[in-house]
């Protein structure tokens, strides 16, 4: 894994199973781009309730939608073999009840965190049998249903931890300010308990119509400079236009550019 230790820069990218093939395409385009500019890519991969309104966390446990991936990996064999470096980040954020494949208050997603792991490892085995060269991620939310380690693979299933984690105060009423160390600590130590895989923040932000948000990323910068536990960190670098929520979380009041690239390494 040490050839891969490279300048993150912004590398995700989001996928849902079932895209059209031009849309696949597309993707990988992306991807190669980001990679030959020297960057690794974290491709996100979920399932969305516009094209699988049925999906349960239990119906991709059980394989109803392993032509999907399958489909998704053929695709993807050319950049890999090519040399093309991705890490997969599968069903991210599944502890949490915004998710199709999370639990949830409708009838039929309820929290299955056996499900979610036989899933994933289905994904991941699927993938190194295809002869997929990739990185495997595992990626809860910084806040969800039940302990992490009960949502947790396995070491032999997971390259790399991810953590989504959000400033969300300014944004919606009741949510307070938090430090990145507020914000990040309690699932950091929690992780540390069950396993020693590099860990990556795959998804930060705080939203620019708040004026702390530039001395929130250079809190950001020092915290994964000295906190020994974090190997790196992704700003979600999305628009308000983009996302249709109203929610900017692009920097361009705090520009990526002017962190030391030093700080933009994961050491794995």
């Amino acid at each position: 894994m040490g050839s891969l230790c490279r300048r993150i820069g912004y590398p995700n990218y989001t996928a849902s199973l079932g895209e059209s093939y031009d849309n696949i395409a597309d993707g990988l385009w992306g991807i190669q781009q980001m990679y030959d500019a020297g960057k690794i890519p974290f491709v996100h991969i979920m399932f969305h309730p516009s094209r699988q309104p049925e999906c349960t966390i239990q119906k991709i446990a059980a394989g109803d939608y392993d032509h999907l991936i399958e489909n998704y990996f053929m695709k993807y064999l050319s950049y890999t073999m090519a040399g093309g470096r991705v890490v997969f980040v599968y069903l991210p954020e599944m502890n949490g009840d915004w998710t199709i494949y999370g639990p949830t208050g409708h009838p039929t997603w309820t929290a299955d965190p056996e499900a979610f792991k036989t899933a994933y490892r289905n994904f991941v085995e699927k993938g190194r049998s295809m002869g997929i060269e990739a990185l495997w991620c595992w990626a809860p939310n910084n806040y969800g249903y039940g302990n992490l380690e009960d949502w947790y693979p396995g070491d032999e299933w997971v390259d790399i931890v991810g953590m989504s984690a959000y400033q969300w105060a300014g944004l919606y009423p009741g949510y307070e300010w938090k430090s990145v160390s507020k914000l990040l600590d309690p699932t950091v130590v929690e992780v540390r308990l069950f396993t020693k895989k590099p860990l990556v923040i795959t998804q930060i932000a705080s939203g620019l119509n708040d004026d702390r948000t530039p001395g929130f990323l250079d809190e950001l910068v020092m915290y994964t400079k000295i906190e020994n536990n974090i190997d790196g960190f992704i700003w979600f670098n999305i628009g308000e236009f983009a996302l249709g929520t109203g929610t900017d979380w692009e920097t361009q009041t705090a520009p990526l550019d002017s962190v030391p690239p030093e700080h933009w390494f994961f050491d794995c």
